[in-house]
């Protein structure tokens, strides 16, 4: 979802080089590679504002570092994030001017603060949606923008879920539902009716998954990380281990 399309005559990076980039971030997960090399090409098409923006649930800032690289245009960040060894990490990257621990339902920002609100693969996994989007309206500037990516409710649709049907299909879905931590799949209208009861309206939405790419990332998904957790590895662990490689990367400097 993008309230706002900021098209630059600029050359951006390919999906390729990006998947290039990406890899060397997600070492032990190269299905999440291949979606963020996708979703990251849709938001350098999309730009985002000049201004001060905020990162909702900035993590490490390696995706956002990666990104302000590429834009033509130079924001100032915030970072906000619940997780405080994220932030720990985003600070050694020096992508934003602040950082902030803190979940999105109580934000401890000033209200009419910044920009723009920039949040990638975030509010799909909130238990308090609502409430986030509220804070969000809350700390906007008059005229600021909201700007995210989220899955939409087609993407169960596009699964294959190992050509399953019926209750097996559902049980599959169930399961990966699970393993993404996916709790909120809103389409337009859905978005339409929770920025409304914010003061906030919808202007722009696009897709930028397709059946193809969706497919791909299942099959990389199912082989690395559903292979794992069928052995037992908890999505605890398979977040540990990522965040392992890339506070290594952050230390030693690197690319991302």
């Amino acid at each position: 979802m993008n309230a706002a399309s900021i098209p630059f005559p600029v050359a951006m990076p390919s999906t390729a080089d990006l998947l290039l980039d990406l890899s060397v971030l997600y070492k032990v997960q190269p299905a999440t590679a291949l979606w963020r090399a996708v979703e990251i090409a849709a938001v350098l098409q999309e730009g985002l504002p000049d201004g001060t923006g905020l990162d909702l649930g900035c993590g490490d800032g390696a995706l956002t570092g990666l990104i302000l690289r590429h834009l033509p245009n130079t924001p100032r960040m915030i970072g906000l994030d619940y997780d405080p060894g994220e932030i720990a990490v985003a600070k050694r990257r020096g992508v934003y001017v602040d950082t902030v621990v803190s979940g999105g339902e109580s934000m401890p920002l000033t209200s009419a603060s910044v920009d723009f609100v920039f949040s990638n693969s975030v509010l799909e996994h909130l238990t308090k949606l609502d409430q986030t989007i509220g804070e969000c309206a809350r700390v906007l500037r008059p005229g600021g923008t909201f700007i995210a990516t989220v899955p939409a409710p087609d993407f169960r649709a596009l699964l294959a879920a190992r050509n399953t049907t019926g209750d097996a299909r559902k049980r599959y879905l169930a399961a990966m539902d699970a393993r993404l931590a996916h709790r909120n799949y809103l389409g337009p209208a859905e978005w339409s009716a929770m920025l409304s009861r914010h003061g906030m309206h919808l202007v722009h939405t696009r897709g930028y998954l397709d059946v193809r790419q969706v497919r791909r990332w299942e099959r990389f998904s199912n082989l690395t990380a559903g292979t794992l957790q069928a052995l037992g590895a908890s999505n605890a662990l398979l977040y540990r281990l990522q965040r392992l490689t890339r506070a290594d990367d952050a230390r030693a400097g690197g690319l991302l």
